[in-house]
């Protein structure tokens, strides 16, 4: 009877071994068969601009103009969205729609009906910036930004187009016409710096407004353009709210809104002595959310706090969450002489989360990173993809001037090293162009960044030329999930051992989840995931297995 459990035995860890061996090798497999992560979408069905991957001179009007804002649609056609310099000096909206190709769009007709697939558009007196995008369910496409009120005053402004670029006239107080100015504050200037679509159809407007200090501020719409009085009820009930962190100036840079309908805003904090990173947590009828409470324990926030990198200057630009609920706020931060890209991520009550170690193992839920030898780095924007995996687009210093700049991380910081950019071994991080050296581009700055459904990567910014800047787009491949970096080293000790990497497998492809798959095991000294959770993580983003 022994003789036969132990034949059983064997045959069953044989059967395990060849199905965990299979799946390493169809990992690299795939990762042979499909394009470099980070290469420009040179080839294939829909390659970008007729196997360029990029496009470095779009030009809108007869001025300059720059992307801040991309949104990838549904079906595959991608809008960009910025300024534009019109007649005058004036700026002025301007945005363009790219079928799945990257040529225009032709039926994105504009106000006047004949854009061709990009037009730009006049919001206030003079002066009009544009800061965010977004298109809702039913293809109506969101303009949100900052425009002239006269008197050399600015507010929020806000448009709502048809799908074809058209004016909604049903968008907006009667009159409006689809386009209209909304202050926040009685006095002083109002800038936006993000529009968010809640499910309702509401909107939510999230900038700075300078009074006597800067300060986080928002205004709630409904779905016609009015404003959501029922929004901050318990303080002003006007929709409208502007609030500081402390007592010093505060700038709002990116916002988000959670699955619970929460809404979450991050930006800067300015003190005496240093700048540092600041959020703040909304319920959804404005009050604060007393649970989010910072990475001080001895100083809770109750809902808004500020944080420091260990940097004098930490500048936040963007925030994701993940599907866990943890929150990836981004930016530049101090690393020396030179601005580095830095990023930190919160746990769901606002702590630090001490297993976001970064490159070098050593940080503690936050860390900064040098993307070029010398020079400054900005990150600009982050997405979370499905699988984890966490990329941060900006610009950073080249050889001569700004390139565009991307990095991919792992969900513990670490380098996706099969991330490798159109030059290859770039080992997680690169710099790249989006001109040629024939067009004489001087400056290439990436300032806003999205994910498509079909994992590749959009990044949009300005590009600048002698005389002349223009919208520029480029689109990489997304890549498998992490291939490279798949091992049967699951415990992370350096090598693969029967009593515990494989033992582990065995309980996870025969469907043992939670700390029964750890039980009994006597992990090495030099393992670096010893937990369910550390071994989950690892099994899900750098193996793509889709565990609970």
């Amino acid at each position: 009877m022994r003789r036969y459990r132990t034949a059983v035995f064997g045959n069953f860890m044989r059967a395990t071994l060849v199905a965990v061996l299979t799946m390493f090798a169809h990992a690299c497999v795939l990762a042979q068969v499909e394009p470099v992560p980070g290469s420009l979408h040179t080839t294939g069905p829909n390659a970008f601009v007729t196997g360029l991957g990029r496009i470095a001179d779009l030009a809108i009007g007869t001025g300059g103009n720059g992307a801040s804002a991309i949104r990838a649609q549904p079906d595959g056609k991608v809008i960009i969205a910025g300024t534009c310099t019109g007649g005058a000096g004036n700026n002025d909206f301007c945005l363009a729609r790219l079928n799945t190709d990257g040529s225009l769009d032709a039926t994105f007709v504009g106000p006047a009906g004949n854009g061709g697939g990009k037009f730009s558009l006049a919001v206030g007196l003079s002066q009009d910036t544009l800061t965010s995008v977004f298109v809702q369910p039913d293809q109506k496409i969101v303009l949100a930004g900052t425009c002239d009120a006269g008197f050399s005053n600015y507010d929020f402004c806000v448009v709502r187009l048809l799908p074809n670029g058209q004016l909604d006239s049903s968008f907006g107080p009667f009159g409006s016409g689809g386009a209209f100015l909304l202050p926040v504050t009685l006095a002083g200037d109002d800038f936006l710096q993000t529009a968010l679509l809640r499910p309702n159809g509401q909107i939510v407007l999230v900038g700075r407004c300078v009074t006597s200090l800067q300060q986080f501020c928002l205004a709630q719409l409904n779905a016609d353009g009015s404003v959501d009085t029922t929004f901050d009820a318990g303080v002003n009930a006007n929709g409208k709210l502007v609030f500081s962190i402390a007592a010093d100036d505060t700038y709002s840079t990116t916002a988000l809104l959670q699955p619970d309908g929460k809404l979450v805003i991050s930006g800067s904090c300015t003190g005496t002595v240093s700048t540092n990173f600041c959020a703040a947590r909304l319920n959804i009828d404005g009050t604060f959310d007393a649970d989010f409470d910072g990475p001080d324990s001895l100083n809770p926030g109750n809902g808004r706090f500020r944080f420091a990198l260990n940097s004098t200057t930490s500048v936040a630009t963007s925030i994701a969450q993940q599907a866990d609920g943890k929150l990836v706020i981004t930016g530049y931060c101090s690393g020396g002489t030179d601005l580095d890209f830095c990023v930190a991520r919160l746990n769901a009550d606002g702590s630090f989360d001490p297993m976001f170690k970064g490159p070098a193992g050593a940080g503690a839920g936050y860390f900064l990173f040098a993307m070029a030898v010398s020079g400054n780095d900005f990150a600009r924007s982050v997405a979370v993809q499905p699988d984890g995996k966490i990329v941060i687009g900006g610009g950073c210093a080249g050889v001569a001037g700004k390139d565009f700049c991307m990095a991919r991380l792992y969900d513990d910081g670490t380098f996706d090293r099969s991330f490798d950019g159109p030059g290859g071994a770039a080992n997680g991080k690169f710099l790249f162009a989006v001109g040629t050296p024939s067009t004489g581009l001087l400056d290439e700055d990436a300032f806003a960044m999205a994910l498509q459904s079909d994992g590749r990567l959009l990044m949009a910014g300005s590009c600048t030329a002698p005389g002349s800047t223009s919208f520029c787009v480029a689109r990489l491949n997304g890549g498998p999930h992490a291939a490279k970096q798949c091992r049967l080293d699951v415990d992370g000790d350096g090598r693969v051992g029967a009593t515990n990497d494989t033992l582990v497998m065995t309980r996870v492809m025969s469907g043992q989840r939670g700390t029964t798959v750890i039980t009994g095991i006597g992990f090495s000294a030099n393992a670096t995931r010893k937990t369910w959770p550390a071994i989950r993580d690892y099994l899900v983003a750098h193996c793509g297995l889709l565990l609970q």
